[in-house]
C-alpha cells in the first residue's frame, strides 16, 4: 500500500505544474514555500510538512480538485493527515 501512496504521489505532482490546471482552488494561493515543480519536489515537501504537523500545508501538495471548492478546505488537512498515517505504516 505504501508504495502505492508514494506511486500515487509522484503521478499527481508531475501534473501539478500545468499552467492550464488551476490546482485546489478551493485552498486559495500556495505559500510561496510550496515546491511542486518536481514530482520529487513535491514529495519531498508533502512529506516534510506533513511530518511536522503542518497538514494544510501538505495539503497544497496533493489533487483535491475532484472535491467541490467549498470542501477542499474543509478536506485538505484530513486528507493530508491520513495520506501521512498510510505512508508511515510499516
Amino acid at each position: 500500500m505504501r508504495g502505492f501512496c508514494l506511486a500515487a504521489i509522484f503521478t499527481l505532482a508531475s501534473s501539478v505544474g500545468r499552467a492550464d490546471v488551476a490546482l485546489n482552488p478551493g485552498l486559495g494561493e500556495p505559500p510561496e514555500s510550496v515546491d511542486r515543480e518536481t514530482p520529487a519536489a513535491a514529495v519531498q515537501g508533502f512529506l516534510r510538512a506533513a511530518h511536522a504537523g503542518h497538514y494544510l500545508l501538505a495539503a497544497h501538495y496533493l489533487w483535491l480538485n475532484p472535491l467541490p471548492n467549498e470542501v477542499q478546505a474543509t478536506e485538505a488537512a484530513r486528507r493530508a493527515r491520513r495520506l501521512r498515517y498510510v505512508i508511515d505504516r510499516d
